[in-house]
């Protein structure tokens, strides 16, 4: 009876190899050891650390681990630029949006027919000389804890037709309320409201 297996001291030959017929290969089975003068076997060849994204090197059996593109099982960064041919999805964008375009800012935006000059931030916000019917956002709630507050205060010349209206955050964005409701407005002369975070997406009148 033969067994698939060795025992003893083997003594190499020369050459260590396949015949020149057909079918005539002589290793099978799992091999053992150090295998780095193994040609023909795709291997990591530069920055081989850990969460290091690779890609092809110089050949197809040559990978390279790229520093600046990482990925840890939860978070994929990229340190550069990202380019698409196709549009690219998320549920929240951070960071500037200055080199973006077909994008409102603040002050030509409109919501309702009312001109959005800025989004307010937490703690005090007032709005100055209106002349006209204005608009301002809540803060982004990504950036908002529970228990925050955000209060708006009316300087002079708010009235009901230079109304001063406090749009929940983005102004369409429905899951976003403020006691159940997308907006606030304010038209008297140095009134003031404050707002409370109380839950995900919602906003209550102190």
């Amino acid at each position: 009876m033969a067994f698939n297996r060795l025992s003893g001291t083997i003594v190499a030959p020369n050459y260590f190899g396949p015949g020149d017929g057909p079918g005539t290969n002589i290793i099978s089975g799992t091999l053992h050891g150090d295998g780095a003068e193994i040609i023909e076997v795709p291997r990591i060849v530069a920055d081989p650390t850990e969460n290091y994204m690779l890609t092809v090197g110089v050949n197809e059996n040559s990978m390279v681990g790229e520093p600046n593109l990482r990925f840890d099982g939860s978070t994929l960064s990229l340190d550069g630029d990202l380019s698409a041919s196709i549009n690219i999805s998320a549920s929240i964008f951070y960071g500037s949006g200055a080199g973006l375009t077909d994008v409102p800012t603040a002050g030509n935006e409109s919501v309702n027919n009312v001109a959005v000059s800025a989004s307010m931030a937490k703690g005090f916000n007032y709005v100055s000389a209106v002349s006209s019917a204005v608009g301002v956002f809540m803060p982004h709630t990504a950036s908002t804890s529970v228990g925050d507050v955000v209060r708006m205060k009316a300087t002079s010349g708010v009235s009901e037709n230079n109304s001063i209206t406090v749009f929940s955050e983005s102004g369409s964005n429905v899951s976003i309320s403020i006691d159940g409701i997308q907006s606030v407005v304010m038209e008297s002369e140095y009134g003031a409201v404050s707002f409370i975070y109380v839950s995900s997406g919602n906003w209550l009148i102190l």
